[in-house]
């Protein structure tokens, strides 16, 4: 009898124990999934930082002549983590699709937000804007989701202790790494000139920005962003050699520098100019360098855009089905990061290639999934040459039928 008291004790004590170990294991799980829940209440894709506007508060004050409203954005984009979920785009990349959207950097408008969502496929688009006083400054901010809104502003005594702050609070959205002050010491961006160049390239006058970028690598010959640039410019005026002069130092740097993402970019570039020069074979070991420096990087953008040249490389060399694969994967990638522009722009270059391959029906469905898209995402400036395309090809499937 008293045996069985003490077994019946015994399994009681083991019940609650486990009992015990069990509901602490479920509050766990629940706790992780709760935290997970909020990480990823941000819809995957890519985050862009829009160009930060300083205010001087009273007509005194005066912005400092240092200030940078590309400078500021670069630092902001250089605290914030790109991971397999978010890519955080570069402030060349945000200028780009600002053209795209045919929108300006000053008094944004609900409408210019929307058309930039709609252009970019972003997840996340970031205003700020400080307001500069002798005794304090402050740093407003909206984040931008399809659906909502986030805003508020911080206050103290140091910007770059706000910025900081404003990176923290992102990445705690987004459930990238926190970062310290010292992460970003300077920008690519500080400089006058190449402040000017980069307005200069959001309004189209590329001719002009050539000369300020031209000042600009001679004042900081270390600034490979600003080699690149410069020498992208040259390339699109066949310039090719000093463009690959230019190119060819600004690797080496970058090598020096340690400066992975910017070398994924350089080699881009100089592949792209041995393509202009018909030094087609030239370009490819480059490009596949390039993958490895990007994926490196988590920068999917340019990711895509390396596959994208590789498929034209490899179709100019009429090796097809290499020139297939690398294109499905430029696709891929700009899916992955839901951008509609580069999406459309894959599947045209993939639909040429199905062409030329004698796919026809195939090069016609892919041009109509390129203007579903266009239609659904109002890109106009790819409506054009996707009917001229699908108008070509669908004249192909009638003369054979």
């Amino acid at each position: 009898m008293v045996a069985n008291v003490s077994l019946s004790k015994l399994i009681k004590r083991h019940f609650y124990v486990l009992f015990t170990l069990f509901l602490t294991l479920v509050i766990g799980f629940i706790y992780i999934y709760m935290q997970n829940s909020k990480k990823s209440s941000l819809e995957a894709g890519s985050i862009l930082v829009l160009p930060v506007k300083a205010t001087a508060k009273t007509a005194v004050e005066s912005v400092d002549t240092q200030w940078s409203v590309y400078g500021e954005m670069d630092k902001l984009i250089h605290r914030l983590g790109s991971s397999e979920r978010y890519i955080v785009l570069q402030a060349e990349d945000v200028i780009e699709i600002m053209n795209r959207a045919s929108v300006s950097k000053d008094d944004l408008t609900i409408e210019d937000m929307q058309t930039i969502f709609e252009v970019s496929g972003a997840s996340l688009i970031i205003e700020a804007e400080v307001f500069v006083d002798s005794a304090r400054s402050q740093l407003a901010y909206r984040l931008h989701q399809k659906q909502v809104m986030d805003s508020g502003h911080l206050v103290g005594t140091d910007v770059e202790e706000l910025f900081l702050q404003l990176s923290n609070l992102i990445n705690l959205k987004t459930g990238a790494n926190q970062v310290s002050i010292n992460t970003v010491n300077d920008s690519r961006f500080v400089n006058p000139d190449i402040v000017r160049a980069l307005d200069l390239l959001q309004s189209g006058k590329l001719n002009v920005a050539r000369t300020y970028l031209e000042r600009a690598s001679m004042a900081e010959p270390d600034n490979v962003t600003a080699k690149r640039l410069l020498a992208n410019l040259l390339t699109e005026n066949r310039d090719f050699i000093l463009a690959h002069e230019l190119l060819t130092l600004a690797i080496e740097q970058a090598k020096t520098q340690g400066n992975i993402g910017e070398l994924a970019r350089l080699r881009l570039s100089l592949a792209n100019n041995f393509v202009g020069k018909n030094e087609v074979e030239r370009a490819l070991p480059l490009l596949s360098i390039a993958k490895q420096d990007a994926a490196k990087e988590k920068d999917w953008l340019y990711l895509a855009y390396i596959f994208e040249l590789s498929g034209h490389v490899n179709q100019r060399l009429n090796r097809y089905a290499a020139a297939r694969y690398q294109f499905k994967k430029s696709i891929y990638y700009h899916q992955k990061i839901k951008c509609p522009y580069g999406q459309v722009q894959g599947q045209n270059s993939l639909a040429e290639l199905e062409f030329l391959d004698l796919n026809y029906s195939k090069a016609y469905r892919l041009t109509k999934l390129s203007l579903d898209i266009i239609i659904q995402r109002n890109l106009p400036g790819l409506r054009g040459k996707t009917l001229k395309l699908q108008s070509k090809f669908e004249n192909k499937l009638q003369r054979i039928r």
